[in-house]
Parts: C-alpha cells; structure tokens; sequence
C-alpha cells in the first residue's frame, strides 16, 4: 500500500509539473514581447517540429501513455518501462539544441521561458522514474519502486 500511495505522489507531481508547464510562458521566436506563447499554444502546433528538424514534442505521446502505468502498475514490464523511457528521453533531449526557428518570412531565434523547462523537468523525471524502476524490479525486493 505504501509503494502505491508513493507512486500516486511521484505520478501527481510529475503530471503536476507538465499541465503548469502548459499555462506558463514556455517558448516562441521573434523578437518583441508576443514572441513567446503559452506552453498549450506550442503543445497544439508542436507535431509541425518536425518541419524544423524539432522533434520534442514527440515525447509527449509516451509521456502521457507511460503516466497511468507507472503510478497503477505494481509490478513494471521492465522492457516496455524501458522502451518508454527512452522514447521519452531522446526527444527531449534533441529540444536542449533548438536554437532557430525557419519560418515562411525566415529565420529567427527561439525564446525559451519557465514553462519550456518546467516540460523538460517532467519529461526527464518520468524518463528516470521509468528507467529506475524497470532497472531495480526484481534486484531487492524490499526496494522502492
């Protein structure tokens, strides 16, 4: 029961951290005050990275279908907690070089807020969390997972 009430509080925070990341200012480009939106406004248009070579947003989809998982499941599948890492964690890390944004009227230079890295702290803490816990099921079995 403890080992549930603590994934309930790991999974919670985690997922606490990306829906502030929404509402905060997270990134935009150009120059001026309006240059950078919301973290919702770039979730909506963030599929259209790949157009820049971007893909981060891509780690949203494990992201969120890794979540309920990881706080309900017991027993992790080391693999698929493994694979869901991962995938989670190369995005994201692909994100730490986006520099410039090419657009139809030319380049510009990203602009990065609190909520861009409230979204990587809760990408990088589920990918460690998963990773962690697909590594030490079965090592102890009084270990926390």
């Amino acid at each position: 029961m403890a080992n549930r009430t603590a994934r309930r509080w790991i999974g919670g925070t985690i997922a606490c951290l990306w829906l502030l990341s929404l509402i905060l200012p997270a990134a935009g480009w150009g120059n001026g005050p309006d240059a950078m939106g919301p973290g919702w406004s770039l979730l909506s248009i963030g599929w259209m990275g790949f157009l820049n070579t971007q893909f981060g947003w891509f780690a949203n989809v494990p992201f969120l279908l890794s979540m309920p998982f990881a706080i309900g499941r017991d027993r992790p599948s080391t693999l698929s907690f493994l694979i869901a890492g991962v995938a989670i964690a190369l995005p994201a890390i692909q994100t730490l070089g986006w520099t410039e944004v090419q657009t139809d009227s030319g380049r510009f230079p990203v602009v990065i807020g609190p909520g861009y890295y409230l979204w990587l702290t809760a990408l990088f803490a589920q990918s460690m969390w998963l990773i962690s816990r697909a590594l030490s099921w079965g090592a102890d079995d009084n270990a926390y997972r």
